[in-house]
């Protein structure tokens, strides 16, 4: 290696027959700094093999202005970091052939040379041979980069391989944001036959990234074209040309490497020499790429300005530089921010936000906040915490909800597609979910009415014949005196009660469904188990909205659509059993006005008491969504501001709940109060005895006992929605003070109905204390990280009480079936695989069957029917006689 520093040299350095392999080391054969001026070093006969430098230049490095003169010399597996993979060069002579293979860099393969014609620095290029161009560059000029005097389309005479591509603001303190690099306008302006000029506006004492792109003469076309190279990988890694600025600019740039930068950049800010209007136009940068002298032949060179600013924008507030004595803008740092209503940083809360820094905030997941929001102006999710998991979390208004729901607090499901694509409608409390993943929903729908209707026809039937059959035992046994049936009978008919219990347990389970979100439950044996006890879920469930956009795609409130229906249903409901009745029925109109009576008020009481409460305190309820704005309950699009629907929804909803919830059962029991001691009367069993006949005569008021506490939880459920934990208190606490005094009363006339009820009731408190615990396990943090001890306990709760809750419906669902098919069961019993079955259900209380036992039971009856009419003139009291006689007539035909 020679290392020549002196200012001035006119001795000739020779090299001769030199065979140097260095075996990959990282070492040069020569390089010669900065200095010597106009020397020149001839190399004869020479071979270098295997040399490597992290520089400029693998074997030889001529950063100075001497000549280098090569004669039959060889470069074989020669290696740069940067320019130049064997040669490094602004001056170079080829006496006789210069062979240069297999040797790498990133620009310029085998060489890295000077201008050809620009003071005859480079002579015979056409006597290198790159030897079967086996030379490669990771960017750019394989074989090859030669400088060129001639302009670019800047307009530029220089040696023109980088060009600016853009300008970036760097903060240091956010790194890892997206504020590290902020991308500043870059303007361009033409001056005609002079240079063309960058200019653009910066902030004073803030550090900017002047990023540069490759530029180079494409090899594949076959007219001069340049290509670019904008994006760069590790291996064409070249970084910050600190080293390459002129020495007396250099105070105007930084030298400091950005990390995983891999482009070419130079770091620079605002200063007076750049300034636009005190120093014009001047160099952006001046870099030397191979001597650093004045010669345009080796500088690569932009011209432009600057101007500055200190207005600062969103993001950023002002803050006094003590070193320069004058005022800055300055992002804020991270735990910090500031937005349109602040005037500087605010520091982040902890509890709402994960992290935040200048202009963007990231809350934490279930917190919401509305657009164009103050800094305080965000509300925790409590109402649906899955709503507001949106992946924007740095975002406003909808941005921050989960998919399907958008509004205030994210409670609205997007049924009309607006933010989101596709509909969504709502299922369960505050939940959405996709209509066209609802694969059976109208199926479901459709079935779900269909099983109302059959159950409300079954029961209004199997009541009337229960109250007729009791009938006919009052008149046995209180005008006959002589003759008494017994209770088989009565146990024939006792569907009605089982059924009764059971739709009460049902509401009750209602009301709690879904409170468990199973959506992001991963798929277990737990989930199995749970789709097995609930196949709704399994198909996506059912969704009135789904439903009812079908059928009313223009309506603005879809809350007012099922309100409206809760309330007509029941009319709807009755004058369609009515119709079916005055058709078909063979009954006489005192009989056929008892059956309207039964349908009216079984209607009422058991089947649509709960939505109407439900629907209609909702449509009364207003939530506080956010500070100044409130949202209807049951249509969270409804503004409470807003006159026309609240008006509406509220006389309609205020209507409902006086005639249905209030008038109605007041009126019913007044009626049975007022005639509490003509309960046994013919007209009040057919027309009431539904209500209070399976009671002891002193607790007859017990049905209203328990109408009053479903019309209490429905209407707690409601307002529930908002306040869960308290909700679970009172329901279960109102339960078990229900069953205190169902334990202590025993109001129903048979035993084992009290126990049977008492089940029921234990049933509903444990599967809404299970569901309510799981969900709030499923809500609290890392939920679906890793199972805790608190979770697998709520799921065996909670499963468990599932299994007995369905043990419980089968049971209850065998009894009816055995209740109405009594006797045809007795036959079954001759089968010893049926009377051992029979042994789990005592209840029933079956007797053994047996032909004579058959034979004699309808002697009897004939019997009894005959002493009927016979004595029905001076014995039966009007009100029971045409009952009697209408009942011989049916069963003689």
């Amino acid at each position: 290696m020679i290392k020549e520093e002196k200012e001035d040299c006119s001795v000739i350095y020779e090299f001769e027959d030199i065979n140097a392999n260095f075996e990959g080391l990282n070492l040069r054969f020569i390089i010669i700094l900065q200095g010597t001026n106009y020397c020149k070093i001839n190399i004869m006969d020479c071979q270098f093999k295997n040399m490597k430098s992290l520089d400029s230049g693998g074997c030889f490095s001529n950063q100075a202005s001497a000549v280098l003169i090569f004669t039959n010399t060889v470069f074989d597996s020669c290696q740069s970091g940067m320019f130049g993979g064997a040669l490094y060069s602004s001056s170079l002579k080829v006496t006789d052939q210069l062979i240069i293979k297999n040797s790498k860099s990133k620009i310029g393969g085998g060489a890295f040379l000077g201008s050809q014609s620009c003071a005859g620095n480079v002579n015979d290029l056409e006597k290198i041979n790159f030897f079967n161009d086996s030379n490669a560059a990771t960017i750019s000029s394989q074989q090859y980069f030669k400088c060129t005097n001639q302009p670019d389309y800047n307009k530029m005479p220089s040696c023109n391989l980088f060009e600016l591509d853009s300008i970036f603001q760097l903060n240091t303190e956010l790194v890892n944001t997206q504020y590290y690099q902020v991308q500043s306008e870059v303007k361009i302006k033409d001056m005609g036959s002079f240079p063309i000029i960058y200019y653009s506006t910066l902030f004073q004492n803030m550090i900017y990234v002047l990023r540069l792109r490759v530029e180079y003469q494409c090899p594949e076309k076959q007219l001069p074209q340049i290509c670019s190279i904008r994006e760069f990988n590790e291996d064409q890694s070249i970084g910050n040309l600190y080293n390459f600025i002129d020495d007396n600019e250099k105070q105007y740039f930084y030298n400091f490497e950005i990390p995983n930068a891999n482009y070419p950049y130079l770091l620079t800010s605002y200063s007076e020499y750049f300034d636009c209007k005190l120093k014009g136009y001047a160099f952006i940068f001046r870099l030397h790429l191979l001597i650093k002298d004045s010669s345009f032949c080796t500088l690569n060179t932009r011209k432009g300005c600057y101007n500055p600013t200190n207005l600062c924008i969103q993001g950023m507030q002002q803050i006094f530089n003590l070193q320069q004595q004058q005022m800055q803008c300055k992002y804020c740092d991270i735990g910090t921010f500031k937005d349109q209503s602040t005037d500087r940083c605010e520091v982040c809360s902890t509890e709402k936000f994960d992290k935040c820094y200048a202009n963007d905030s990231y809350l934490k997941q279930n917190f919401w906040r509305p657009y164009n929001s103050n800094y305080n102006d965000i509300y925790f999710c409590q109402l649906n915490q899955k709503s507001c998991q949106g992946s924007n979390r740095s975002g406003y208004g909808n941005d921050l909800c989960s998919e399907g729901y958008i509004g205030a607090q994210c409670l609205t499901c997007d049924i009309n597609g607006e933010f989101w694509n596709g509909q969504y409608g709502q299922q369960g409390y505050f939940q959405c979910v996709k209509c066209s993943s609802l694969s059976n929903n109208d199926t479901f729908v459709y079935l779900s009415l269909a099983t109302i209707l059959f159950v409300f026809f079954f029961t209004i039937i199997s009541s009337f014949r229960r109250m007729r059959k009791q009938v006919y035992r009052r008149y046995l046994s209180f005008y006959m005196k002589k003759i008494y049936i017994g209770s088989s009978f009565i146990r024939q008919s006792q569907a009605s009660v089982y059924t009764k219990i059971l739709m009460f347990n049902f509401q009750m389970y209602l009301l709690t469904y879904y409170f468990v979100d199973f959506e992001k439950y991963d798929s277990s044996i737990h989930s199995n188990i749970y789709n097995l006890f609930n196949p709704l879920q399994n198909s996506g469930g059912i969704s009135q909205d789904c439903f009812l956009k079908q059928y009313f795609p223009t309506s603005e409130n879809l809350g007012f659509i099922k309100l409206l229906i809760s309330i007509i249903s029941p009319l709807i409901l009755n004058i369609f059993f009515w119709l079916i009745l005055s058709l078909y029925s063979q009954k006489k109109k005192k009989f056929y006005n008892f059956l309207m009576i039964n349908s009216f008020t079984y209607s009422i009481i058991f089947i649509f008491q709960s939505p109407i409460i439900q629907y209609s305190v909702e449509s009364l309820t207003c939530i506080k969504l956010s500070s100044n704005e409130e949202y209807l309950m049951i249509n969270t699009r409804i503004n409470c501001k807003d006159n026309y629907w609240i008006s509406k929804m509220t006389y309609l909803s205020i209507g409902a709940l006086i005639f249905y919830i209030l008038f109605i059962p007041i009126y019913i029991f007044r009626y049975i109060f007022v005639n509490r001691k003509k309960l046994e009367n013919s007209k009040m069993l057919i027309a009431f005895g539904f209500i209070y006949d399976e009671y002891k005569r002193q607790y007859y008021y017990w049905q209203f006992i328990k109408l009053l506490l479903t019309t209490l939880l429905s209407v707690l459920v409601s307002f529930g929605k908002t306040h869960i934990i308290l909700c679970c208190q009172i329901y279960c606490a109102i339960l078990c003070i229900y069953s205190v005094f169902l334990i202590f009363c025993k109001p129903f006339q048979q035993i084992s109905m009290n126990k049977v009820e008492l089940v029921s009731i234990i049933l509903s408190v444990l599967y809404f204390l299970s569901s309510i615990s799981l969900q709030l396990e499923f809500s609290s943090e890392n939920q679906y990280d890793q199972y805790q001890v608190g979770r697998i306990m709520s799921e065996i709760f909670y499963y468990l009480v599932l299994i007995c809750q369905f043990i419980f419906y089968l049971y209850i669902i065998c009894l009816i079936i055995l209740s109405v098919f009594y006797t045809s069961v007795q036959k079954l019993q001759k089968f010893q695989i049926f009377q051992r079955l029979l042994r789990l259900f005592p209840r029933a209380k079956l007797k053994v069957y047996t032909k004579d036992l058959e034979i004699n039971l309808q002697r009897f009856r004939q019997l009894v029917r005959g002493i009927i009419m016979d004595q029905s003139t001076n014995l039966i009291a009007d009100e029971i006689q045409t009952f009697l006689v209408q009942e011989y007539e049916i069963n003689l035909q």
